[in-house]
């Protein structure tokens, strides 16, 4: 357990940084500043990165952190909890009562209520007892989740979570632990990410589009982006600045952004007239600027400015 959790946060932070970029984006501002002199990265006071010396980190594919200040990893082969000192491993035991269901993790959350939720490959959804340092795994289909694939998870701040599988999106009911089935306006698509926004709008991006819910309704709607012609597109990522603009990453379409006020958003411009054509997988925010990366093997940071 960490004894300083302002440094447990801080360390959980430049984490999540190394899967996006620091960007500085003023009000009114489309171009993104990916020029000569832009700098991929800024050191601030004492911040500095050093590598984990261990082959089970080497494929991270997702990072949360506890109401204790333990940093939890999930990876292609288990699923980590980092103290500040050492890693410890869970991992699947046949053989063993609260072993987690699958290696392969998919997807990780805190809940409002400090519990840790795991997503897996295939093995569906799991809850971490702290008490008994074991799982409780929901079952996959009949009164369970829709796919054994939980790609994505999200608080509804209710006690309960919306779960993104690899066929449509399920809720758990917070007070009942009731799975109910995916919305019949839901594609049967990979869920690919999920957004809650400050009025309660549900988001929901799949790879055949984006789709939304707000509030007073009861059944998600298409919502179109203003994008070239072709196939659906894939939202790769979505997320909510602290000024209360939706930002969402889509394959080989760079971002769009929706201003508050507004029910069309903007195509990011990576120069006057040249729309920016990147795969946008993570969008998060440092402090108080929103960050993104590209996906593939020659992936980059790119600062907005």
């Amino acid at each position: 357990m960490f004894s300083n959790p302002q440094v447990a946060a801080f360390r959980l932070r430049c984490a999540f940084a190394l899967v996006g970029a620091l960007s500085a984006f003023g009000a009114g501002a489309d171009p993104v500043n990916s020029g000569a002199g832009a700098r991929p990265w800024s050191l601030d006071g004492q911040m500095a990165f050093a590598r984990m010396a261990s082959l089970e980190t080497s494929a991270v594919t997702a990072m949360a952190q506890d109401k204790q200040g333990f940093l939890w990893f999930g990876t292609q082969s288990n699923l980590l909890r980092w103290d500040g000192y050492q890693l410890r491993t869970y991992a699947r035991n046949p053989d063993a009562a609260g072993s987690l269901p699958d290696n392969f993790i998919r997807s990780l959350l805190v809940d409002d209520r400090g519990q840790l939720w795991v997503g897996s490959n295939s093995g569906g959804l799991s809850r971490y007892d702290p008490q008994t340092d074991g799982f409780t795994s929901f079952p996959v289909g009949p009164n369970g989740t829709s796919d054994g694939t939980i790609s994505v998870l999200i608080s509804d701040r209710h006690g309960g979570l919306w779960i993104g599988t690899g066929h449509g999106m399920n809720h758990l009911d917070g007070a009942t632990g009731r799975i109910d089935p995916p919305d019949a306006n839901l594609p049967r698509a990979t869920i690919t990410a999920l957004l809650l926004d400050h009025a309660g709008t549900l988001w929901v991006g799949t790879r055949k589009g984006l789709l939304r819910r707000a509030r007073v309704d009861s059944q998600l709607q298409p919502y179109p982006l203003p994008a070239p012609g072709g196939p659906e597109p894939v939202i790769r990522a979505l997320h909510e600045d602290k000024a209360g603009r939706i930002w969402m990453g889509i394959d080989l379409n760079g971002a769009f952004i929706l201003e508050p006020g507004t029910d069309t958003p903007r195509r990011l411009l990576e120069a006057p007239g040249k729309p920016l054509i990147d795969n946008i997988s993570t969008i998060c925010e440092v402090d108080s600027e929103p960050a993104y990366r590209k996906t593939g093997t020659n992936a980059r940071l790119i600062a907005i400015s």
